[in-house]
Formats: C-alpha cells, sequence, structure tokens
C-alpha cells in the first residue's frame, strides 16, 4: 500500500525541519529512512516528497482539513496520486535519468523497497 505523497505549492523558504515539525505536530509519523522529506524544484514550482511510516499515516495526511494544510504563509496541496506526467525526484545537475514503470505501477512506489521505504532511484542515485 502507498506511504508516499507529494506536497505541492511550498516557498524556497520552507525548509526540512519544518515539515517534519508539521507532521510531528499532527502525530503522523514519517517513515525511518535518513531523508523522509525530499525538496524538489521544477520549472513549474517547488513540491516535497514525504514518505510516512505507513499507509494509515499516510492517509490521515490527506484526510486534512484544507485550513490546516498550510507551510508558512503559503497553503498547499497534498496528494498521493503521482499522475501528471514525470515525478520529478532530486535536481540533478549533472545526468537525467528516465524510469519507467510497468502497467498498473506507481511512479514512487514502483521503486521502493516495501520492508525498508528505501526508494533507489531517490535515496542512492543523487
Amino acid at each position: 500500500m502507498p506511504t508516499t505523497a507529494r506536497i505541492l505549492n511550498i516557498t524556497d523558504a520552507i525548509k526540512q525541519e519544518e515539515v517534519l515539525e508539521y507532521f510531528r505536530l499532527r502525530q503522523l509519523r514519517l517513515a525511518p529512512v535518513a531523508r523522509a522529506v525530499w525538496f524538489v524544484q521544477t520549472a513549474e514550482h517547488r513540491h516535497a516528497i514525504v514518505s510516512f511510516r505507513n499507509h494509515r499515516n499516510l492517509k490521515r495526511a490527506l484526510a486534512l482539513k484544507r485550513s490546516e494544510e498550510s507551510l508558512g504563509d503559503r497553503r498547499f496541496n497534498i496528494d498521493d496520486k503521482f499522475n501528471d506526467g514525470f515525478t520529478v525526484l532530486s535536481e540533478g545537475s549533472q545526468v537525467d535519468i528516465v524510469a519507467l514503470h510497468g502497467p498498473n505501477g506507481h511512479s514512487f512506489e514502483s521503486w521502493e523497497c516495501k520492508d525498508t521505504r528505501f526508494m533507489w532511484l531517490r535515496d542512492h542515485l543523487p
């Protein structure tokens, strides 16, 4: 079951510690990986990839009231669909890698070790 979400529409001023604190205050435990929160800047916007400890925590995060979805002075959107084109996982500058999952795959979950939440495209390649 999915455990990863995207937070869209966040500013450059938001730091990893603020995202971690946001979910900690709401008792939503993140995955025990070295970096449970990754920031990515695309041409259109900045977003974060957030890995939760389990599916239950992800569902609780997705169910937050719209009024609670804000960091700093900006409202954000949180989703787990990853189905609007490419999912950028790193701001790498030397090499671009495009990974294609199979039919009915998921652009994040297909590459993740289910037991440890280690996502090798994100956690090892950069």
